[in-house]
């Protein structure tokens, strides 16, 4: 009798489980019998000797994750049951608490944090790979093919060859850390990635192009690039066979095309352990690079800048969500879920009468908004249910976002003063942060943006994400074209720039301001700082930990800062000590990162999952919220940050007074001021200012609302028509129902209907509308004039009397003259009459 025998021998008796007896039993048929076939000394001996160890392998790998869930739920109930609010206290644990009363780390906010840390190690590659020119420079040849050749380099560093370049090679070494920094940070907080010196990248699948082969061609392909010698079963620890490799493969493949609900059962829930995901992910080790990238150019996604972020961007939310959500997130969900109903359960049964029963109606209440805002941490939220529909509506936003927002950097000049509110509150020295945005703004300024880097602050711009883009609609999809065009248009108007440097200087002024405080005791830290700290829930014993960590010193600029990096010490040294490190050191962090979301602030998750629906891209209900809401998230995200803040927050009564001052008035200047360079751009003379007039009144009324985000809205106070001659109603429906629609309507169904009279109009109309970067503020005006005025000429035949309208308009509606009327051609006669502001 075989062990194998014996195995399924103790099943069938009932001495084990029957059904791991077999699949133990099968595990070591499978494996004598491929030693066997390589003639590998006493076959047996080692296949028995292999199933006892993957025996041992799972039961610690049960048991640990086990414990780890049972660890991470008793901190989640701690967190809940001890807050005023059960269902804030359960959100603030996926994305953070704008009322600064619920303590304790967060998924999105840890996730942004190690991310951060990872990209400090990288520096060297993004500044090499790294968009830079607004994305206009891989439009040049010579570039484009110098990137690729430069990339096929890093590639090769990567799985040990050598190059010969100097550059490939520091890249390699950068990313080589920053992913084992990420492999050993990800174990520590339980999870279990063995170490490969030579894993060399990882694999970035596409499902579309696995969707269009079948399983066993896919299965054999990837086979035949892999290195069998190198890699391990993730599932039990122990060599794999050639039978096993190709089950594995089946396996990954149908995870991949399903989403990972490939075996779904009647009466079981469906939980993702993210220690087997992530195993899974490093399942693959191929020959070398060439294997490598002939995958990446068959089935694999993006280049390899791209698989680079897109590994640290999964392992650092991964990670986020091991460390506070445990091993299995949706059960941790789940529990939340149980938590908050009983936690209200508990304070219904307190309170009798109409009271008591609404109490009691609330506990139910809120599983909706914790799922949705789940679901938008861990980027669901963003996977199409239709990838068709999906990415048509995406790209045409896209387009209508590279067609609207060329000028939009004259509302975010407003961000100062939320920047401002924030440095107040916090204890930072005002005005430094406006100096280092301006510096790092400065395209020749390359020691700046590499300090950033190594301090763990992002560079969206250099990996290009359209920043500015996000502060209006979260992040950005949909097609690489059409994502280029509406990055490039922003990056030129200066908004992504603007919001991007903005970001990082507050960051970086943050924490310098701590690393000035190095020398104090927590006590003698001033109020505003000390309360920041209370709220981030960083202790006595936490800033002792922190302000005994050695400075560090750039040696290009010659400054010194305290890095949060620096705090967390070696991460091989897992253990008690370094699980201290980690939390104040990410405490800080998160601080700070969490402060940077109200100085310059973007769509947040909370945003994104309530103006989601909780629905996927490519449905129905999504795609119309998306049109809908296009453009209206910023205005909502400051509702739930700094105006949530100012009515709930754990302020001081003077904090609350000063915040709504300063937000009230610091918005209206700066919103006025960037209304006025809007007028301008547009060949319009300034508006008035003189507050005891009407007119003056509503021009600051209309500052304060651009200031806000709403500046369309602010069109409304002057007349029944917005700046694009859509009424309130087509404003509320959005640029894309409000006027992209109705704009095509009219060019095709209206003309047929008025035999064609309005064509020509209407055609310079939609082209207008949907020319991406035709609103770039300082090409608008000629571009206006040189362009469309002169298309309208040729096809309007009433296009005399179509300009007078738009100037008689202005005059009617402001007093206010053009000094580059419609139709004058270019450049104007005369400049605008700054004076006219002040009469």
């Amino acid at each position: 009798m075989t062990a194998g025998d014996c195995i399924r021998g103790k099943g069938k008796a009932g001495k084990v489980n029957a059904k791991k007896a077999a699949r133990l039993a099968d595990l070591y048929d499978e494996q004598a019998a491929e030693l066997a076939h390589i003639n590998a000394p006493r076959p047996s001996e080692q296949a028995a000797d292999m199933t006892t160890r993957q025996l041992q392998h799972e039961t610690a790998t049960k048991r640990r994750a086990t414990l780890q869930q049972m660890k991470v739920q008793s901190e989640l109930a701690r967190r809940i049951e001890g807050a005023d609010d059960p269902q804030e206290a359960a959100l603030a644990i996926l994305d953070f608490d704008a009322t600064r009363k619920n303590s304790g780390l967060n998924v999105k906010i840890l996730s942004e944090a190690i991310r951060g840390q990872a990209h400090a190690r990288i520096v060297d590659f993004i500044e090499q790979f790294g968009s830079k020119a607004a994305g206009l420079d891989v439009a040049l040849p010579k570039v484009r093919a110098k990137r690729k050749a430069g990339l096929r380099d890093l590639v090769r560093e990567l799985f040990g060859e050598d190059t010969g370049s100097v550059e490939a090679k520091a890249s390699a070494k950068g990313v080589a850390e920053g992913f084992e920094f990420l492999r050993q940070t990800f174990n520590a907080v339980g999870g279990n990635i063995p170490k490969r010196a030579d894993w060399g990248l990882p694999q970035r699948h596409s499902r579309r192009l696995l969707n269009t082969v079948e399983e066993k061609d896919w299965v054999e392909f990837i086979v035949g690039l892999t290195d069998r010698e190198r890699m391990i079963d993730f599932q039990t620890g122990v060599p794999l066979t050639n039978r096993r490799i190709r089950e594995l493969a089946s396996e990954i493949y149908s995870d991949i095309v399903t989403d990972g609900l490939r075996d779904v059962k009647p009466g079981f829930a469906v939980g993702r352990n993210i220690a087997v995901r992530r195993a899974q992910s490093r399942f693959f080790v191929f020959r070398d690079a060439d294997a490598w990238l002939e995958y990446q150019e068959r089935f694999g996604e993006g280049d390899a800048f791209q698989t680079v972020n897109a590994h640290i961007n999964g392992m650092a939310r991964d990670t986020a969500l091991m460390k506070i959500l445990g091993p299995n997130p949706d059960a941790s969900i789940a529990f939340i879920e149980r938590a908050v109903g009983a936690a209200k359960g508990k304070a219904a049964l307190k309170k009798t009468g109409k009271a008591g029963a609404r109490a009691a109606g609330r506990i139910a209440r809120g599983q909706p908004a914790l799922r949705d805002l789940y679901a938008t941490v861990t980027g669901e939220i963003y996977e199409p249910a239709n990838f068709t529909i999906a990415n048509i509506s995406a790209a045409n936003r896209n387009i209508v976002t590279s067609a609207f927002l060329g000028g939009a950097w004259f509302s975010a000049i407003a961000d100062r003063t939320l920047t401002r509110i924030t440095e107040n509150l916090n204890g930072i020295p005002a005005g430094r942060s406006l100096f280092r945005q301006l510096k790092l703004m400065n395209p020749a300024n390359k020691q700046d943006r590499e300090l950033a880097g190594r301090l763990a602050f992002v560079n969206e711009i250099a990996l290009g994400s359209a920043i500015g883009q996000a502060r209006y609609i979260g992040e950005v999809v949909g097609p690489e074209w059409s994502r280029k065009i509406s990055d490039t248009v922003l990056r030129l108007g200066l908004l992504s720039p603007w919001t991007n440097w903005g970001s990082t200087a507050f960051g970086m002024e943050f924490l310098g301001h701590v690393t000035s405080l190095v020398g104090r005791r927590l006590d003698e830290i001033d109020d505003p700082t000390r309360r920041a700290f209370d709220a981030y829930g960083i202790t006595k014993d936490d800033w002792n930990l922190i302000r005994e960590t050695p400075l560090w010193k750039d040696e290009p600029t010659g400054a010194t800062f305290l890095r949060p990096q620096d705090v967390i010490g070696r991460v091989s040294d897992a253990g008690p000590l370094f699980d201290r490190h980690f939390d104040a050191a990410m405490k800080l962090q998160s601080m700070i990162l969490t402060e940077t979301e109200f100085a310059v602030p973007k769509k947040t998750a909370r945003v994104t999952a309530l103006l989601s629906g909780g629905k996927r891209p490519g449905t129905f209900t999504r795609e119309i919220m998306d049109n809908v809401f296009l453009f209206k998230a910023f205005p909502i995200t400051l509702i739930m940050t700094h105006l949530r803040r100012a009515a709930f927050g754990a302020i001081t009564g003077p904090e609350r007074a000063k915040m709504v001052a300063h937000l009230v008035i610091g918005t209206a200047v700066l919103g006025t001021f960037g209304e006025q360079l809007s007028q301008i751009s547009k060949g319009r003379d300034p508006l008035p200012l003189d507050p005891t007039t009407e007119e003056g009144r509503k021009v600051w009324q209309k500052g304060l609302l651009r200031g806000g985000g709403l500046g369309i809205f602010g069109d409304f106070i002057f007349s029944d028509v917005n700046r694009f001659g859509g009424g309130i109603t087509q404003t509320l429906l959005g640029p894309i129902g409000g006027s992209e629609i109705p704009g095509l309507f009219k060019l095709t169904v209206g003309n047929i209907q008025d035999r064609g009279d309005k064509g020509g109009r209407d055609l310079v109309r939609f082209a207008k509308l949907m020319t991406p970067g035709r609103s770039l503020w300082y090409t608008t005006l000629a571009t206006e004039r040189l362009i469309f005025d002169e298309i309208q000429k040729q096809i309007d035949p009433d296009y005399a009397r179509n300009f007078r309208s738009i100037e008689r308009r202005a005059m009617r509606e402001f007093n206010q003259m053009f000094f580059s009327s419609p139709g004058s051609g270019f450049p104007p006669e005369r400049g605008p009459r700054l004076e006219r502001a002040f009469e």
